[in-house]
């Protein structure tokens, strides 16, 4: 079967999160069966150039793409029209990754064919808050790379190391907890993410040292995949303890938002903690492996590309001024100049106010040169006269009056 030439674009592909390692892996695995991806993203970074060592092309300049894609797979919506608009004809699907976030809000473009939803709650979105045709809606869940995840040797019966696995959970949202419950139960902790200061390129080489993660979503899976416990927690909420009953609900809505809604504080952590069973974390890593490969999700996305192209050669292009008008919808729909005014207003009065700021923090300086000075004059004027003291005390006189009767030490009470 002819390669596809598919176009992947996000609004980025700096960092090491989310949707740039979707297409990261998703790139690299389609790479490796013989197709033909190509990443557009306005922003690079290390990761593209990762990609661009393995020779698959990264632009952030769509005017570089000189070949028409046969298909657009989008993962935010201002690449994906851009992408749409700059390539007519060609057909696109639409990769939702999260609930209510302005990047992932599923633009509407006649071409935009398919969308897939990664868990069940972004297929909600899709359906019940976009407007998207359920017929037009695909549930595709998230992979791991089983060849990179490789299980590790089995869990000890008692933990003694734990890992904070995200690139959101920080001091300022729960951190402080994780730490706290670490300490009551002796697990050595090492916190493995942007929000810790510890990016790191191969996470698959240090799951591996870790008896229990702490994290959600992907990282959650990779966790379990290479066979550590897992307990979900992020947002300054908690989740629990994967295990064998709860895994195949948790799976459904991607190990995220919906499976994390308690509240995260050390009580309620020390009781997940205490639900941790080797036995029962090695059977759910040996499902996750079962159900959640990358190949499958990969194999998955091929069928409906090729279900799209097939779509879009039957019924056509709708023409440029059905497209010129969706076009217009989207600006509208998405606010972009109103975006802009709020951002030029916020942006004045945070100015204003580091201003007042800035002016107070003047006066009160000024206000206080003259204490600083009345304060140095002070403790001068009390050392000379200390000085003068001391020079009184050890004066021949002194001493002699000292001596004399009802003075100094021999002074009756």
């Amino acid at each position: 079967m002819k390669p596809l030439r598919m176009l992947i674009t996000n609004w980025t592909m700096a960092g090491r999160h989310g949707s740039v390692m979707y297409v990261r892996d998703l790139a690299w695995n389609l790479f490796r069966r013989g197709q033909q991806p190509v990443i557009y993203a306005p922003e690079l970074g290390e990761v593209a150039h990762e990609l661009r060592q393995a020779t698959i092309p990264v632009t952030d300049d769509l005017r570089q793409i000189t070949a028409a894609p046969d298909i657009i797979l989008g993962n935010t919506h201002p690449d994906t029209m851009a992408a749409l608009l700059n390539f007519p004809g060609v057909p696109a699907i639409f990769i939702c990754h999260a609930w209510e976030v302005w990047l992932a809000d599923a633009p509407k473009f006649p071409r935009l064919r398919r969308y897939v939803a990664v868990d069940e709650t972004c297929r909600d979105w899709l359906v019940s808050q976009k407007g998207i045709p359920e017929d037009r809606v695909r549930l595709i869940y998230n992979g791991v790379d089983l060849d990179r995840f490789l299980p590790r040797d089995p869990l000890p019966e008692k933990p003694a190391r734990a890992a904070v696995f995200s690139n959101y959970i920080s001091e300022t949202n729960g951190l402080g907890v994780i730490r706290e419950a670490c300490r009551r139960t002796n697990l050595t902790l090492e916190v493995v993410g942007e929000a810790g200061g510890q990016i790191v390129s191969r996470p698959e080489e240090i799951l591996r040292r870790f008896d229990i993660v702490f994290g959600k979503a992907r990282c959650a899976l990779e966790a379990m995949a290479t066979g550590c416990a897992v307990i979900t927690c992020d947002y300054g909420k908690l989740g629990g303890m994967v295990n064998s009953q709860n895994w195949p609900d948790m799976r459904r809505v991607n190990f995220g938002r919906r499976a994390i809604h308690h509240k995260l504080d050390v009580e309620h952590l020390l009781a997940e903690i205490a639900k941790y069973d080797a036995h029962d974390a090695r059977e759910v890593s040996r499902c996750i492996r079962e159900i959640a490969s990358l190949n499958d999700t990969v194999e998955a996305l091929l069928v409906l590309c090729r279900e799209t192209i097939s779509e879009q050669a039957r019924v056509g292009s709708p023409g440029p001024d059905a497209e010129m008008r969706a076009a217009s919808d989207y600006i509208r729909a998405m606010d972009l100049f109103k975006d802009v005014l709020r951002f030029e207003s916020r942006m004045s009065r945070e100015l204003a106010q580091t201003q007042m700021f800035r002016e107070e923090a003047e006066r009160l300086q000024r206000d206080l040169a003259p204490l600083q000075r009345d304060n140095a004059i002070t403790r001068d004027h009390v050392t000379a006269l200390q000085n003068e003291l001391n020079a009184i005390h050890s004066s021949p006189i002194f001493r002699a009056l000292a001596k004399l009767p009802g003075l100094g030490k021999n002074r009756t009470r």
